[in-house]
């Protein structure tokens, strides 16, 4: 994939260079730090946070047995492959 290409006015537009919209988006730790399940809390419904691929079905089957709408919130390792994909394109 190429990278973005901006006008001049564009730039202006949005105060801000490619460069540094790639700067920023790269920072995937920081950019997407959001814990969903809080979004729960709000809302009154049940939310759990899950790292370990181990406690997805038991976090699925808790948020089943509460009888209403849930949120699970699944952290990934950004530098894992699913399996059979290390080869595929999108990773080099």
């Amino acid at each position: 994939m190429s990278e973005p290409e901006f006008s001049e006015a564009e730039e202006e537009a949005w105060g801000i260079t490619p460069e540094e919209v790639l700067e920023r988006i790269s920072d995937v730790e920081g950019a997407m730090h959001v814990d969903f399940e809080k979004f729960a809390d709000m809302l009154g419904i049940y939310g759990e946070a899950v790292r370990d691929p181990a406690e997805i079905r038991p976090a699925l089957e808790r948020a089943r047995a509460s009888g209403g709408c849930a949120i699970i919130n699944c952290w990934l390792d950004p530098d894992a492959y699913a399996p059979g994909t290390e080869n595929q394109t999108m990773y080099r």
